[in-house]
């Protein structure tokens, strides 16, 4: 028997299942590739989403939820999808969260000068520049446990570029300059 519940177990079981959204329950991750490889998706329940040097997202995680502070779990119904692609010359990366009810996205591109300009300088083949965008259409904007919790949405902007100083099978050593705004519906201008 369910708590305050004056129903069949059926009722419950199908009330449970009664929107496209709760289909998506049945995956719990699926994933082809991995980051930095020349295609990469996944589609998961615990997907930790960072876009390129993650100074605008990194490690987000819409699925966190903890015993002790129930009201800190974020959408625990939550699919996210990240999709990377990568063809010698730039590439990209997305990331949707839900992908069913979408509520924040992010999205990288990226480019190398060298390999558009047909330079075969070794330094500036290290180099790639970004652009990366960021969103939250139902961001917390006060505690989601008060009596009057606010949401409103949170914009990111975000320009990088990327040097790679060595790189091997085990090792990768980069360093990255960032150039970042970020809005929300509160700002003025």
């Amino acid at each position: 028997p369910v708590a305050n519940y004056e129903g069949t177990f059926s009722e419950v079981f199908k009330a449970g299942w009664d929107k496209p959204r709760d289909y998506t329950k049945l995956i719990r991750g699926v994933k082809f590739g991995q980051k930095e490889s020349n295609l990469y998706i996944e589609l998961s329940r615990t997907l930790s989403g960072s876009l390129g040097h993650g100074q605008l997202m990194r490690f987000f995680t819409p699925n966190i939820g903890s015993a002790f502070l129930p009201e800190y779990t974020l959408e625990a119904d939550a699919l996210s999808l990240a999709f990377d692609g990568y063809l010698g010359f730039g590439g990209f990366e997305l990331f949707i969260d839900d992908l069913i009810v979408p509520r924040v996205f992010g999205g990288l591109l990226f480019l190398r000068p060298s390999v558009l300009a047909g330079t075969d300088n070794a330094l500036l083949k290290r180099l790639s520049l970004a652009l990366t965008y960021a969103g939250d259409a139902e961001a917390p904007m006060t505690d989601p446990a008060a009596a009057q919790a606010a949401f409103g949405s949170v914009l990111g902007f975000g320009f990088d570029a990327e040097f790679k100083f060595y790189k091997s099978g085990t090792l990768d050593m980069k360093a990255f300059a960032c150039l970042l705004y970020t809005s929300d519906a509160a700002d003025e201008g």
